[in-house]
């Protein structure tokens, strides 16, 4: 029963998420596209966590990795290479 909450919890939090970064699409002001970093990268954090939490090493790092590959790929003020 508890594993089944968090699993929803889970869905509900990644959903929110790609819903937001598919909104980025249209025009927005720049602090829009600040606060969808921070989103992705503490739903990044948060699902890294929880894979390690439930013995998915693999996983986990498959998430820390991505997010860190995505850093060095920007610029000193996150300007796209």
């Amino acid at each position: 029963m508890n594993l089944d909450r968090h699993r929803r919890w889970d869905a509900a939090i990644c959903i929110v998420v790609a819903l937001l970064s598919a909104w980025a699409t249209a025009r927005h002001p720049y602090a829009y596209y600040t606060t969808i970093r921070w989103a992705v990268c503490g739903t990044g954090v948060y699902m890294a966590w929880r894979l390690y939490k439930s013995r998915m090493i693999g996983l986990a790092l498959l998430f820390a990795c991505s997010r860190r590959a995505e850093s060095e790929l920007r610029g000193p003020h996150g300007v796209h290479i």
